[in-house]
């Protein structure tokens, strides 16, 4: 063999030998891995992760150890697999995620590395000297359903530790528009202990800062409370998928196809705002920045489908400032809260209802 000539894989050294037939190439099918990865990397992902074969990260699960199945992934062009593979691979995920339970199999996150970035988290609001308070879900809350993902769904999860976090940018962003439409606040539903929040062009440029400065308030991402979080499976239906897909006018022979995608609900969420200096302008705003954001989370809710009933929140029952008036409004919490549910019904705070009961409740109210 020459300088210049190189055995090809699956060759001896003889130039010209033909290769063996255990290492010739399998069929394409038998390359369709668990994952979707080359074979050798795959079957070195499963071996590393033991008799489990689930990563204990949820954020890599979501984004890199997707299973085959789970993408509808197939050599065959005209087959179509069914969405069940999808929908109890996630409920799985949701199933494994709950504090309360252990499972022998499946995904099982890592309590004590959630517990000790929540307490770190802590450590550095705590040295900001910023203001706290706990809020819980009302019933479910989706942040990020339409983030950049392979599966068309997402969850906003924490980058190194994915625990389910909202992130500063959005409890911003929700906080200065509510104070933008607002702007006259009642802090009390009392009439004797009524105090109102005046909110002028000035307090939005100071308080949110503009192109040119910084806003006097920092928002720090909120965290589950102590690194506790429950996931639950839901599930939206498109009825005219063609509509969206192939251009298609809706119509009703159009085959929906149910779409299930990861929520989280029952769960504390832990809040924190700081003052960007010592100044007593700055602590002052951080305070007036932290009513707000309590009413805006009550009022408008956070993240997708507040129409639906996602994504508001109330005092924390275990929270030192349970007492604290701007939670006590229970005000505008989209068209649907208006509505006074019969008995029988919906109830917006239920822990165990599903989006189908609140279908009921629309139709029979």
């Amino acid at each position: 063999m020459s300088g210049n000539e190189h055995p090809q894989p699956g060759q001896g050294s003889t130039r010209g030998s033909q290769p063996s037939s255990e290492n010739q190439r399998s069929p394409a099918k038998s390359y369709l891995s668990s994952y979707l990865l080359p074979q050798e990397a795959a079957r070195l992902v499963q071996q590393k992760l033991g008799a489990s074969k689930v990563c204990p990260n949820l954020g890599l699960q979501l984004h890199r150890y997707i299973p085959s199945a789970v993408l509808q992934l197939s050599l065959d062009p005209d087959s179509k697999a069914s969405p069940a593979a999808r929908q109890q691979w996630l409920r799985d995920l949701a199933q494994g995620y709950r504090p309360d339970q252990t499972l022998a199999q499946g995904y099982q996150p890592d309590q004590a590395l959630a517990a000790g970035a929540y307490q770190r988290w802590q450590a550095l609001t705590q040295t900001l000297n910023a203001l706290h308070f706990e809020a819980e879900i009302d019933w479910r809350m989706v942040v990020g359903l339409g983030g950049n993902s392979v599966l068309e769904t997402d969850l906003t999860l924490h980058r190194n530790y994915s625990l389910p976090i909202i992130p500063g940018s959005a409890l911003k962003g929700l906080t200065r528009s509510y104070a933008e439409q607002e702007r006259k606040i009642s802090l009390s539903n009392e009439p004797e202990n009524s105090k109102e929040l005046y909110i002028t062009e000035d307090d939005l440029k100071r308080i949110f800062g503009t192109l040119d400065q910084a806003g006097s308030v920092i928002f720090f991402d909120a965290m589950p409370l102590n690194g506790k979080a429950q996931l639950e499976l839901d599930v939206m239906t498109p009825h005219y998928p063609d509509y969206y897909q192939k251009n298609r006018p809706p119509s009703n022979d159009q085959q929906p196809v149910p779409i299930a995608f990861l929520t989280v609900a029952k769960t504390t969420f832990t809040f924190a705002i700081a003052p960007r200096s010592s100044s007593s302008s700055d602590q002052a705003d951080a305070q007036k920045a932290r009513d707000l954001l309590e009413l805006a989370l009550a009022d408008y809710g956070i993240g997708g489908k507040t129409s639906a009933g996602y994504g508001y929140f109330h005092q924390a029952a275990k929270s030192p400032a349970a007492n604290n008036a701007p939670f006590q409004r229970r005000g505008r919490r989209g068209p649907w809260r208006k509505r006074k549910p019969k008995p029988g019904n919906w109830q917006p705070s239920a822990p165990n209802s599903s989006s189908v009961k609140i279908a009921r409740s629309y139709s029979k109210s």
